[in-house]
C-alpha cells in the first residue's frame, strides 16, 4: 500500500552537497569552517589555527565517524548547526581502510578479504560499501536542510612517459 503522506508539492528544502577539492594549503579547511554554524569533524587535525565554534577533534576511527554522524542525525549532539563538515575525505578513506584491515594491520587494501573472498578490487568494493553507510546518514542530515561539506586533497605526481617527455598530473 502506498503512503500518500509522502506526496509533496513545490520545492524541497534540502541542504547542499559540497566538495572542496584542491592542493594542500589553499584554504579548503578555512572555506569549510566559514560556512556558518558548522559541526566540524576535524579528522586531519589541521584546523587548529582557525576559529571554529563546533570543532570535533580526536576522532581516531571509522566507528567514531559513524557515531558522530548518527548523533548529528538524531540531534544527540545538542549543537545547533547549519552544516556538517568532514575534513578530509582523504583521511576518511584511510580510516575505512584501517577499519577493514583491523585483523591484519600490515596488509594493504589490495590484500582485503580471505580465501575465495580475496581478489582484485575487493578492498575497493568494501571501502565503497562502508562509505555508503556514512553517505546514507549524511543524506538524512541533508534532508533536514543542513549542508554536507567534504574537503579533499589533490596530489600532483610526476608521470614519466617512456616514449615521450614526462608531465605532472593531479591524482
Amino acid at each position: 500500500m502506498v503512503d500518500l503522506r509522502k506526496v509533496t508539492t513545490g520545492k524541497l528544502k534540502l541542504g547542499k552537497r559540497i566538495l572542496i577539492y584542491g592542493q594542500e594549503g589553499i584554504g579548503k579547511t578555512t572555506f569549510a569552517a566559514g560556512a556558518g554554524r558548522v559541526l566540524f569533524l576535524d579528522l586531519d587535525r589541521g584546523s587548529g589555527e582557525i576559529s571554529i565554534q563546533h570543532r570535533v577533534s580526536g576522532i581516531d576511527s571509522w566507528d567514531e565517524v559513524l557515531a558522530w554522524a548518527d548523533a548529528a542525525v538524531n540531534g544527540e549532539t545538542k549543537i545547533d548547526f547549519d552544516a556538517i563538515a568532514i575534513d578530509s575525505a582523504t583521511k576518511l578513506e584511510s580510516m575505512i581502510h584501517l577499519h577493514l584491515l583491523a585483523n591484519n594491520p600490515t596488509a594493504t587494501i589490495e590484500d582485503y578479504g580471505s580465501g575465495s573472498e580475496k581478489g582484485y578490487g575487493r578492498g575497493t568494493t568494501a571501502t565503497v560499501q562502508q562509505l555508503r553507510i556514512l553517505l546514507e546518514k549524511l543524506e538524512r542530515i541533508r534532508a533536514k536542510g543542513k549542508h554536507v561539506i567534504f574537503t579533499g586533497h589533490s596530489v600532483v605526481r610526476k608521470f614519466e612517459d617512456p616514449k615521450s617527455t614526462g608531465w605532472e598530473r593531479y591524482e
